[in-house]
């Protein structure tokens, strides 16, 4: 398996932005934030098996909070906004053809969205294996 993690907290994907004169993508830089951390991190070829990703987001606890109710949360679920699939949506295209050549490859995707004193993204990635039924072996 392949583990990348990245730190930061984690943000989600948003719609580009039409205005009278052009159409724009608020998140862009973000967007180029990633890809670069990507990269200096995996650092190798696009993938071109089949694969299946794996997604945790630690989201920061609200500074808001008493400390006896952020202790509570870390670890637990966080049902806030950001939405899960935004985040799936900007991390799945920032790996785009660095990590793998399409996002077609994927064939799984499993995420989870916790609270942590530790913004990060997690991402696990498995490759399908090279021999077997699909690859015209069996064993």
């Amino acid at each position: 398996m392949i583990e990348l993690i990245l730190s930061g907290t984690p943000v989600p994907a948003a719609r580009p932005r039409v205005t009278r004169f052009r159409t724009y993508n608020p998140k862009q830089k973000e967007m180029q934030r990633i890809k670069n951390e990507i990269s200096s991190i995996f650092g190798r070829e696009p993938l071109t098996c089949p694969l299946a990703v794996y997604f945790r987001f630690f989201m920061q606890i609200p500074r808001s909070l008493s400390k006896t109710k952020r202790e509570y949360l870390a670890s637990g679920p966080c049902t806030k906004r950001p939405d899960i699939d935004n985040l799936l949506k900007m991390y799945l295209d920032a790996m785009n053809e660095l990590v793998y050549k399409d996002d077609s490859q994927i064939y799984s995707v499993d995420s989870i969205k916790v609270y942590s004193f530790e913004p990060r993204v997690e991402i696990g990635i498995v490759e399908y294996p090279k021999e077997g039924f699909f690859y015209g072996k069996t064993k």
